[in-house]
């Protein structure tokens, strides 16, 4: 009899031992499988656990097209990532597969659903799939799994949570992990929208309440946080790409943009993300100037400051881009009032505490100790 501990991501999911029996079983040509072992299971809304086990590779199919680019380098496009999948880790974990260093009954298993025609169909860990491929592996560990209807949505919408949300989770393997970015949350719901596992109207050039309704809960479910700057940002970046910019801002990723701009030691170009929709931001604004300042002070001729802004309307984006026009002379006058009270002494009229937070203290300490 072989013995499985299995140990649920998620509390609230009880299993009984006859469960455990039916979901783990070998199939012929397996390795061996261990005495006992412990496995972390996904678990997610609308999708149910069916058994875990080894499947031939040549019969599981990704989700992954593999192109051989001009340059004679390799690319796979994702549905789940906007860029693709990654191929150095791909090459990272086909390197922990041939050293012995992979640990299939340690780590979360890739997600597979089973087709009709007897074959499997991948749902989440596109990179394991390849890197067993390249290793020369017949056979990967998975978690069959099943989606159904749930809460009002369709099994497919709950597929495609899932295949997202699994990208945003810590993994278990010591690859470090490509997690999700914005842009892949933006490819899952333009696909969801595009083979209907959400309903939403792309044939007129505004946002329907039933389309908005939707697209606020397809973006909650793939745990992003409603009413807040990326929230916003995510809505007209997908509401762009399905029925044009008219009328919506484009949005940027900040530390993606830098990366399209070329620095050299003359030129330099510093890029700043503003929220505030009164064109004063009390955080970003000094920040973004201190970065100028300290780019001219290493001896660059050149800097560019480059401003865009979250989660606003055309119209507020417009007026902040008037008030955002001085910000670097409104910073220096400011410098200049600062410097014109040091001047006056008034720096001898502050005094620093600290709160007591040591044993002992009392309320407010000073720098030598002493209670305030």
């Amino acid at each position: 009899m072989v013995q499985i501990i299995i140990r649920l991501i998620k509390k609230g999911n009880i299993m009984t031992q006859e469960t455990k029996t039916e979901l783990f079983y070998n199939k012929k040509e397996n390795r061996k499988i261990p005495h006992t072992e412990h496995l972390d299971l996904p678990s997610a809304k609308g999708m149910k656990i069916v058994r875990v086990e080894w499947v031939p590779v040549s019969i599981l199919d990704g989700h992954a097209t593999f192109t051989v680019n001009e340059d004679g380098t390799s690319s796979y496009s994702n549905v789940a990532r906007a860029r693709g999948i990654n191929t150095n880790t791909v090459n990272q974990h086909a390197a922990n597969i041939q050293l012995g260093n992979w640990k299939p009954y340690h780590n979360e298993p890739p997600t597979v659903t089973l087709k009709d025609d007897g074959k499997y169909s991948l749902v989440t860990g596109e990179h394991r799939l390849q890197a067993h491929s390249i290793a020369g592996m017949k056979y990967i560990f998975v978690c069959v799994v099943e989606f159904s209807d749930f809460e009002n949505k369709t099994a497919l919408f709950w597929q495609y949570a899932w295949q997202s949300n699994e990208n945003g989770e810590e993994g278990s393997s010591n690859v470090e992990q490509v997690r999700r970015t914005f842009d892949d949350i933006v490819t899952t719901v333009c696909a969801m929208i595009m083979n209907k596992a959400i309903k939403f109207n792309t044939k007129v050039k505004t946002v329907d309440a039933e389309s908005e309704k939707e697209l606020t809960e397809a973006l909650i479910a793939l745990k992003q946080k409603k009413g807040t700057p990326k929230f916003k940002n995510l809505i007209n970046t997908i509401v762009g790409e399905t029925i044009g910019y008219s009328g919506v801002p484009k949005t940027f990723d900040t530390k993606e943009f830098q990366k399209t701009l070329i620095d050299t030691k003359d030129n330099k170009h510093v890029v700043q993300m503003m929220k505030s929709s009164n064109g004063v931001d009390t955080d970003y604004d000094p920040r973004f100037a201190r970065r100028i300042f300290k780019a001219l002070s290493s001896g660059t001729k050149n800097v560019t400051g480059i401003i865009h802004f979250s989660g606003m309307t055309n119209e507020k984006i417009k007026n902040s881009r008037v008030i955002k026009q001085s910000i670097i002379r409104n910073y220096v006058e400011w410098c200049r009032k600062v410097v014109a009270l040091a001047d006056a002494g008034r720096i001898e009229d502050v005094e620093v505490k600290f709160i007591g937070q040591l044993d002992g203290e009392k309320e407010f300490v000073t720098l030598n100790g002493k209670s305030a």
